[in-house]
């Protein structure tokens, strides 16, 4: 049960990391649309990537939002990247960071501190 911890643990930790690196400079307020409805995140930002690159950091995107649960973290995983599109230089996210009904008290955790951030950064009028 410990090394299960650990190694969601790690993995989250280092997901976090890798999205910081990912979309850390879209992380400031004028640089990106941040709109919170409940539990949901509704996130835009412009970039100046070429279409590859877009493709590729969506793909990494996927990746980096989906969280180990209870159970083998290599299999079981709930991914909190509802939808990642983009047209030109814009990209959009759509994340569900819901956890009410869930007995993991990690994910609870992980999704409470990932709204609390993304609140922070909605741009209020």
């Amino acid at each position: 049960m410990v090394s299960e911890l650990n190694d969601r643990l790690a993995i989250v930790a280092e997901n976090i990391a890798e999205l910081e690196c990912q979309l850390g400079e879209y992380f400031k307020p004028g640089h990106c649309t941040c709109l919170v409805n409940n539990q949901e995140v509704f996130l835009e930002y412009q970039h100046d990537m070429a279409f590859e690159e877009a493709s590729e950091q969506a793909q990494a995107l996927l990746r980096l939002f989906n969280v180990p649960t209870h159970g083998d973290a290599s299999t079981d995983a709930r991914n909190l990247l509802v939808e990642v599109s983009g047209k030109g230089p814009t990209t959009k996210l759509h994340l569900d960071l819901s956890h009410t009904g869930e007995d993991d008290l990690f994910l609870q955790y992980l999704c409470s501190e990932l709204l609390l951030f993304f609140q922070k950064l909605e741009c209020k009028p």
